[in-house]
Protein backbone atom coordinates (compact mmCIF):
# COMPACT_ATOMS: atom_id res chain seq x y z
CA UNK A 1 0.00 0.00 0.00
CA UNK A 2 1.25 3.46 -0.89
CA UNK A 3 1.18 6.05 1.91
CA UNK A 4 0.77 9.77 1.18
CA UNK A 5 3.43 11.68 3.24
CA UNK A 6 2.61 15.11 1.79
CA UNK A 7 0.44 16.12 4.77
CA UNK A 8 3.16 15.20 7.31
CA UNK A 9 5.84 17.01 5.26
CA UNK A 10 3.72 20.18 5.07
CA UNK A 11 3.10 20.09 8.82
CA UNK A 12 6.82 19.99 9.53
CA UNK A 13 7.46 22.95 7.22
CA UNK A 14 4.72 24.93 8.91
CA UNK A 15 6.31 24.27 12.30
CA UNK A 16 9.67 25.54 11.05
CA UNK A 17 8.05 28.73 9.71
CA UNK A 18 6.18 29.33 12.97
CA UNK A 19 9.34 28.86 15.04
CA UNK A 20 11.26 31.26 12.77
CA UNK A 21 8.53 33.88 13.12
CA UNK A 22 8.57 33.51 16.90
CA UNK A 23 12.36 33.93 17.03
CA UNK A 24 12.18 37.06 14.89
CA UNK A 25 9.44 38.50 17.14
CA UNK A 26 11.42 37.73 20.31
CA UNK A 27 14.54 39.40 18.84
CA UNK A 28 12.57 42.51 17.89
CA UNK A 29 10.98 42.72 21.34
CA UNK A 30 14.35 42.32 23.08
CA UNK A 31 15.87 45.05 20.91
CA UNK A 32 13.04 47.44 21.75
CA UNK A 33 13.38 46.81 25.48
CA UNK A 34 17.16 47.28 25.39
CA UNK A 35 16.78 50.50 23.41
CA UNK A 36 14.37 51.92 25.98
CA UNK A 37 16.28 50.86 29.10
CA UNK A 38 19.81 50.54 27.81
CA UNK A 39 22.84 52.65 28.67
CA UNK A 40 22.35 56.31 29.51
CA UNK A 41 25.13 57.24 27.08
CA UNK A 42 22.99 56.14 24.12
CA UNK A 43 19.75 57.52 25.52
CA UNK A 44 21.21 60.95 26.31
CA UNK A 45 23.19 61.37 23.11
CA UNK A 46 22.39 63.52 20.12
CA UNK A 47 23.49 66.81 18.59
CA UNK A 48 20.96 68.99 20.47
CA UNK A 49 21.67 67.38 23.84
CA UNK A 50 25.43 67.67 23.34
CA UNK A 51 25.10 71.35 22.43
CA UNK A 52 22.67 72.40 25.18
CA UNK A 53 23.47 69.95 27.96
CA UNK A 54 21.29 70.37 31.04
CA UNK A 55 20.19 73.86 30.01
CA UNK A 56 16.58 74.03 28.90
CA UNK A 57 15.83 77.59 27.77
CA UNK A 58 17.37 80.00 25.28
CA UNK A 59 17.39 83.77 25.80
CA UNK A 60 17.23 86.07 22.77
CA UNK A 61 17.02 89.81 22.15
CA UNK A 62 13.65 91.24 21.15
CA UNK A 63 14.20 94.29 18.97
CA UNK A 64 16.56 97.22 19.42
CA UNK A 65 18.68 97.87 22.47
CA UNK A 66 19.24 101.47 23.57
CA UNK A 67 22.00 103.42 25.26
CA UNK A 68 21.30 106.29 27.68
CA UNK A 69 23.45 109.33 28.46
CA UNK A 70 25.24 109.23 31.78
CA UNK A 71 23.20 112.10 33.19
CA UNK A 72 20.81 110.30 35.53
CA UNK A 73 17.09 110.96 35.52
CA UNK A 74 14.04 108.71 35.26
CA UNK A 75 13.83 105.91 32.67
CA UNK A 76 10.66 103.79 32.54
CA UNK A 77 9.85 104.69 36.11
CA UNK A 78 13.35 103.87 37.37
CA UNK A 79 15.39 106.70 38.88
CA UNK A 80 19.02 106.54 37.76
CA UNK A 81 21.15 107.95 40.57
CA UNK A 82 24.06 109.90 39.05
CA UNK A 83 26.51 111.89 41.18
CA UNK A 84 29.12 112.53 38.48
CA UNK A 85 27.43 112.92 35.05
CA UNK A 86 29.18 112.38 31.71
CA UNK A 87 26.88 113.76 28.96
CA UNK A 88 29.20 112.59 26.16
CA UNK A 89 29.18 108.98 27.42
CA UNK A 90 26.69 106.17 27.90
CA UNK A 91 25.88 105.50 31.53
CA UNK A 92 23.17 102.85 31.18
CA UNK A 93 21.38 100.76 28.57
CA UNK A 94 18.04 99.08 27.92
CA UNK A 95 18.15 95.46 26.74
CA UNK A 96 14.82 93.75 25.76
CA UNK A 97 14.98 89.97 26.20
CA UNK A 98 12.60 87.04 25.83
CA UNK A 99 12.66 83.27 25.60
CA UNK A 100 13.11 81.64 22.22
CA UNK A 101 9.76 80.91 20.55
CA UNK A 102 8.58 77.44 21.53
CA UNK A 103 10.02 77.53 25.04
CA UNK A 104 7.79 76.06 27.73
CA UNK A 105 9.68 76.87 30.91
CA UNK A 106 10.48 80.08 32.76
CA UNK A 107 13.51 81.86 34.21
CA UNK A 108 13.80 83.41 37.67
CA UNK A 109 15.54 86.62 36.68
CA UNK A 110 16.63 87.30 40.26
CA UNK A 111 19.11 84.43 39.85
CA UNK A 112 20.54 85.81 36.59
CA UNK A 113 24.19 86.83 36.43
CA UNK A 114 24.79 89.95 34.35
CA UNK A 115 28.34 90.75 33.26
CA UNK A 116 29.09 94.08 31.55
CA UNK A 117 32.42 94.32 29.70
CA UNK A 118 33.98 97.41 28.13
CA UNK A 119 37.63 97.53 27.10
CA UNK A 120 39.64 95.84 29.84
CA UNK A 121 36.93 96.41 32.46
CA UNK A 122 34.61 93.55 33.36
CA UNK A 123 31.82 94.15 35.89
CA UNK A 124 29.27 91.82 37.46
CA UNK A 125 26.13 93.86 38.09
CA UNK A 126 23.93 93.03 41.11
CA UNK A 127 20.17 92.71 40.67
CA UNK A 128 17.69 94.95 42.49
CA UNK A 129 13.95 95.58 42.52
CA UNK A 130 14.33 99.12 43.90
CA UNK A 131 12.88 101.97 41.86
CA UNK A 132 16.13 103.89 42.41
CA UNK A 133 19.07 102.30 40.61
CA UNK A 134 22.61 103.01 41.77
CA UNK A 135 25.87 102.14 40.04
CA UNK A 136 26.57 99.29 39.55
CA UNK A 137 23.31 97.40 39.21
CA UNK A 138 20.49 96.22 36.99
CA UNK A 139 16.75 95.80 37.20
CA UNK A 140 13.64 94.92 35.19
CA UNK A 141 12.43 98.29 33.89
CA UNK A 142 9.46 97.13 31.82
CA UNK A 143 7.35 94.07 30.98
CA UNK A 144 5.44 93.37 27.77
CA UNK A 145 3.71 90.47 26.04
CA UNK A 146 4.07 89.25 22.45
CA UNK A 147 0.40 88.24 22.21
CA UNK A 148 -1.96 91.16 21.54
CA UNK A 149 -4.20 92.07 24.51
CA UNK A 150 -2.31 89.65 26.77
CA UNK A 151 -0.73 91.06 29.91
CA UNK A 152 2.59 89.95 31.41
CA UNK A 153 2.80 88.89 35.03
CA UNK A 154 4.20 91.41 37.50
CA UNK A 155 6.65 88.88 38.94
CA UNK A 156 10.35 88.44 38.14
CA UNK A 157 9.87 85.16 36.22
CA UNK A 158 10.43 85.50 32.49
CA UNK A 159 7.83 83.22 30.89
CA UNK A 160 7.06 82.26 27.27
CA UNK A 161 5.84 85.20 25.14
CA UNK A 162 6.87 87.75 27.77
CA UNK A 163 9.44 90.46 27.03
CA UNK A 164 11.47 91.95 29.87
CA UNK A 165 13.33 95.21 29.25
CA UNK A 166 16.43 95.15 31.43
CA UNK A 167 18.02 98.39 32.60
CA UNK A 168 21.77 97.93 33.11
CA UNK A 169 23.79 100.54 35.00
CA UNK A 170 27.53 99.74 35.13
CA UNK A 171 30.03 101.54 37.33
CA UNK A 172 32.07 102.70 34.34
CA UNK A 173 30.42 104.71 31.51
CA UNK A 174 31.16 103.93 27.86
CA UNK A 175 32.60 106.52 25.48
CA UNK A 176 30.96 107.36 22.15
CA UNK A 177 31.90 105.00 19.30
CA UNK A 178 33.31 102.46 21.76
CA UNK A 179 32.23 98.81 21.95
CA UNK A 180 30.98 96.80 24.90
CA UNK A 181 29.40 93.42 25.55
CA UNK A 182 26.81 91.92 27.85
CA UNK A 183 26.55 88.37 29.13
CA UNK A 184 23.38 87.21 30.85
CA UNK A 185 23.40 83.70 32.29
CA UNK A 186 21.13 81.64 34.54
CA UNK A 187 21.11 78.08 35.87
CA UNK A 188 18.51 76.85 33.37
CA UNK A 189 19.22 78.87 30.23
CA UNK A 190 21.78 79.07 27.47
CA UNK A 191 23.77 82.28 28.20
CA UNK A 192 22.95 85.38 26.18
CA UNK A 193 26.13 86.99 24.81
CA UNK A 194 25.71 90.22 22.86
CA UNK A 195 28.11 92.89 21.67
CA UNK A 196 27.25 96.51 20.85
CA UNK A 197 28.87 99.70 19.64
CA UNK A 198 27.85 103.13 20.90
CA UNK A 199 27.02 105.65 18.13
CA UNK A 200 28.47 109.19 18.30
CA UNK A 201 24.96 110.67 18.66
CA UNK A 202 25.12 109.88 22.39
CA UNK A 203 26.90 113.23 22.71
CA UNK A 204 23.77 115.11 21.70
CA UNK A 205 20.90 112.65 22.27
CA UNK A 206 19.83 111.33 25.64
CA UNK A 207 18.78 107.94 24.21
CA UNK A 208 20.29 106.27 21.14
CA UNK A 209 19.83 102.91 19.41
CA UNK A 210 22.87 100.70 19.95
CA UNK A 211 24.68 99.20 16.97
CA UNK A 212 24.85 95.37 17.22
CA UNK A 213 28.19 93.66 16.90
Amino acid sequence: MRHDHSREGMTGLEMIIIIAILLIFMYAAASAIFGAYGTTEKKEGGIIVDAVGDESEILVLDGDSEGIQDTGGVIMGINLACQNPHPSMMGSCLIPVRLLTGSTGSIDMSTAKVVFSSGDVRETLPFTTDTTLNKPGWTIADRNHLIPLAEPDEDIYLEPNEVFTLLLYPENPVSAEESFSITLSTDNAVPLNEGFRLPPLIRTHRIVVLIPG
